[in-house]
């Protein structure tokens, strides 16, 4: 009884934060990328998202972290300036190459 109830009630969480997630694209939908932004990578063909997995290493790099493509959430990436020209909250413009880094939750 007592797995039934955590099955659904994890379920139920994956559900909120996928509808939660849906929302807040729609919201964000045309609104300039701002240095600082949350984002997840997502493939349009298949709808999977890119997950950074900090308790696999990389197969052929092991100093770094393994780098997967799952159809759940995926890993939520930060935008950080490459050059000290930008700060944060300032919006990225067509040809700048910012820094992607692993936000934390």
């Amino acid at each position: 009884m007592k797995m039934e109830s955590d099955e659904s009630v994890q379920k139920l969480v994956v559900d909120n934060e996928t509808l939660m997630n849906e929302q807040i694209c729609v919201e964000k939908e045309g609104v300039a990328v701002k240095y600082g932004d949350p984002i997840q990578i997502k493939h349009v063909k298949s709808s999977s998202y890119v997950n950074v997995s900090s308790k696999v290493l990389a197969p052929l790099e092991t100093a770094c972290s393994a780098v997967t493509i799952k159809s759940d959430e995926g890993t939520h990436f930060g935008l950080v300036p490459r050059f000290k020209l930008r700060q944060q909250g300032e919006q990225i413009v067509f040809g700048e190459v910012p820094t992607l880094t692993r936000a934390l939750p």
